[in-house]
Protein backbone atom coordinates (compact mmCIF):
# COMPACT_ATOMS: atom_id res chain seq x y z
CA UNK A 1 0.00 0.00 0.00
CA UNK A 2 1.30 3.42 -0.88
CA UNK A 3 1.85 5.69 2.06
CA UNK A 4 -0.01 9.00 2.22
CA UNK A 5 3.32 10.85 1.95
CA UNK A 6 4.21 8.97 -1.23
CA UNK A 7 0.79 9.60 -2.73
CA UNK A 8 1.06 13.28 -1.92
CA UNK A 9 4.52 13.37 -3.52
CA UNK A 10 3.23 11.73 -6.68
CA UNK A 11 0.32 14.16 -6.84
CA UNK A 12 2.64 17.11 -6.38
CA UNK A 13 5.09 15.90 -8.99
CA UNK A 14 2.25 15.21 -11.42
CA UNK A 15 0.91 18.71 -10.95
CA UNK A 16 4.30 20.45 -11.18
CA UNK A 17 5.60 18.70 -14.29
CA UNK A 18 4.97 20.83 -17.35
CA UNK A 19 3.40 19.11 -20.33
CA UNK A 20 6.15 18.43 -22.86
CA UNK A 21 3.93 17.74 -25.83
CA UNK A 22 0.29 17.51 -26.80
CA UNK A 23 0.67 13.77 -27.40
CA UNK A 24 1.75 13.20 -23.80
CA UNK A 25 -1.22 15.10 -22.36
CA UNK A 26 -3.67 12.13 -22.53
CA UNK A 27 -1.04 9.87 -20.96
CA UNK A 28 -0.47 12.38 -18.20
CA UNK A 29 -4.22 12.80 -17.64
CA UNK A 30 -4.64 9.05 -17.37
CA UNK A 31 -1.70 8.80 -14.99
CA UNK A 32 -3.06 11.64 -12.89
CA UNK A 33 -6.51 10.03 -12.83
CA UNK A 34 -4.94 6.74 -11.72
CA UNK A 35 -2.96 8.51 -9.00
CA UNK A 36 -6.08 10.36 -7.88
CA UNK A 37 -8.12 7.13 -7.71
CA UNK A 38 -5.36 5.47 -5.69
CA UNK A 39 -5.15 8.48 -3.39
CA UNK A 40 -8.92 8.49 -2.91
CA UNK A 41 -8.86 4.77 -2.16
CA UNK A 42 -6.03 5.23 0.31
CA UNK A 43 -7.87 8.12 1.98
CA UNK A 44 -11.08 6.06 2.17
CA UNK A 45 -9.16 3.15 3.69
CA UNK A 46 -7.47 5.44 6.19
CA UNK A 47 -10.84 6.94 7.12
CA UNK A 48 -12.29 3.46 7.68
CA UNK A 49 -9.27 2.46 9.77
CA UNK A 50 -9.58 5.67 11.78
CA UNK A 51 -13.28 5.04 12.46
CA UNK A 52 -12.54 1.47 13.56
CA UNK A 53 -9.72 2.62 15.82
CA UNK A 54 -11.94 5.31 17.34
CA UNK A 55 -14.66 2.72 18.02
CA UNK A 56 -12.07 0.38 19.57
CA UNK A 57 -10.75 3.25 21.66
CA UNK A 58 -14.25 4.12 22.90
CA UNK A 59 -14.86 0.49 23.87
CA UNK A 60 -11.53 0.33 25.69
CA UNK A 61 -12.27 3.57 27.53
CA UNK A 62 -15.62 2.15 28.65
CA UNK A 63 -13.90 -1.05 29.81
CA UNK A 64 -11.34 1.04 31.67
CA UNK A 65 -14.06 3.04 33.41
CA UNK A 66 -15.88 -0.16 34.38
CA UNK A 67 -12.68 -1.67 35.78
CA UNK A 68 -11.85 1.50 37.69
CA UNK A 69 -15.33 1.44 39.22
CA UNK A 70 -14.90 -2.21 40.25
CA UNK A 71 -11.48 -1.42 41.70
CA UNK A 72 -12.93 1.42 43.74
CA UNK A 73 -15.65 -0.87 45.12
CA UNK A 74 -13.07 -3.52 46.00
CA UNK A 75 -10.88 -0.94 47.70
CA UNK A 76 -13.88 0.18 49.77
CA UNK A 77 -14.48 -3.44 50.79
CA UNK A 78 -10.82 -3.85 51.72
CA UNK A 79 -11.06 -0.75 53.94
CA UNK A 80 -13.96 -2.39 55.76
CA UNK A 81 -11.75 -5.38 56.57
CA UNK A 82 -8.70 -3.38 57.66
CA UNK A 83 -9.77 -3.17 61.34
CA UNK A 84 -10.45 -6.91 61.50
CA UNK A 85 -6.87 -8.02 62.34
CA UNK A 86 -6.82 -5.57 65.26
CA UNK A 87 -10.22 -6.86 66.40
CA UNK A 88 -9.04 -10.47 66.10
CA UNK A 89 -5.98 -9.72 68.23
CA UNK A 90 -8.14 -7.93 70.81
CA UNK A 91 -10.50 -10.92 70.99
CA UNK A 92 -7.58 -13.36 71.28
CA UNK A 93 -6.25 -11.33 74.20
CA UNK A 94 -9.72 -11.41 75.80
CA UNK A 95 -9.92 -15.17 75.32
CA UNK A 96 -6.51 -15.62 76.92
CA UNK A 97 -7.53 -13.40 79.85
CA UNK A 98 -10.75 -15.39 80.27
CA UNK A 99 -8.81 -18.68 80.17
CA UNK A 100 -6.45 -17.40 82.85
CA UNK A 101 -9.36 -16.22 84.99
CA UNK A 102 -11.12 -19.56 84.46
CA UNK A 103 -8.01 -21.47 85.55
CA UNK A 104 -7.78 -19.30 88.62
CA UNK A 105 -11.44 -19.92 89.47
CA UNK A 106 -11.06 -23.66 88.84
CA UNK A 107 -8.07 -23.72 91.19
CA UNK A 108 -10.00 -21.78 93.82
CA UNK A 109 -13.00 -24.10 93.36
CA UNK A 110 -10.74 -27.12 93.85
CA UNK A 111 -9.28 -25.62 96.99
CA UNK A 112 -12.77 -24.80 98.31
CA UNK A 113 -13.93 -28.37 97.63
CA UNK A 114 -10.94 -29.79 99.47
CA UNK A 115 -11.60 -27.51 102.44
CA UNK A 116 -15.30 -28.45 102.42
CA UNK A 117 -14.41 -32.13 102.30
CA UNK A 118 -12.01 -31.71 105.23
CA UNK A 119 -14.63 -29.87 107.22
CA UNK A 120 -17.21 -32.57 106.58
CA UNK A 121 -14.71 -35.24 107.44
CA UNK A 122 -14.06 -33.85 110.88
Amino acid sequence: MATPARIAGLLLSALLLPPTAQAEAPKQDAAIQLILRKAQGALRQLGEEKAKLEADNAALLKDKADLEEKAAKLEAQVKQFEPLPVEVERLKASVEALKAANQGLEGQLGTDREREARLRGK
